[in-house]
Parts: structure tokens; sequence; C-alpha cells
């Protein structure tokens, strides 16, 4: 039986930008099933800047020694929590440090 395939969303340009690699079935079924388990249950808030509100949802976390500096309440320092269980032994060989914004 031939590999079941989810048909393409978008069509992949002949080119794309320099240093950018699009790898077809990146992850496997089981990955994606088990981060979008991981997903699910996360607190997603509209994405804001100031006054504005951006067309995604976005979920924030902090360390576990950082908790004084958010609150729930306030829309630019909301936090989730630490990083959920699945992602801090690293996915794909990812330590967890490196899950950070710049």
């Amino acid at each position: 039986m031939d590999k079941l395939r989810q048909a393409e969303l978008f069509d992949t340009p002949k080119q794309l930008p320099h240093g950018l690699i699009y790898q077809p079935e990146y992850i496997t079924r089981e990955e994606e099933e088990t981060l979008l388990d991981a997903i699910a249950p996360l607190p997603l808030r509209e994405a804001r800047f100031q006054e504005y509100f951006a067309k995604r949802r976005v979920v924030h976390f902090r360390s576990a020694g950082s908790a004084e500096a958010y609150d729930d309440n306030d829309d630019d320092t909301f936090s989730s929590g630490p990083l959920p269980q699945p992602s801090q032994s690293g996915w794909r060989s990812i330590p967890p440090p490196l899950f950070m914004r710049w």
C-alpha cells in the first residue's frame, strides 16, 4: 500500500529565498500527533502589541524563577508558566536553552 500523503496547501516555488530550506514530511505522523496533543491544551491568546491585535494566537512561557515579572491579567506580560514537559526534553535534539526569544 502506498504511503498516504497530505495534499500540499501551497505550491512550492521553484526558487526559495536564500537560506530557506523546504523539507516535506519533516516530522512523522506520530511526532505531529504528539505536538498537536501538547499544543491543544495551551491557553492561546490573541497576539497584542500596544492597542493592536495580530491575526494569530500566541502563548508565552517563562522560567520557573521569573514568575514575579508576569501578570496573567496584562496582555503585554502574561505567561502560561514554564515550558510544558514534552518540550523540556528537547524536540529534534535541540537543547531547551535554545528555545528562547532573542
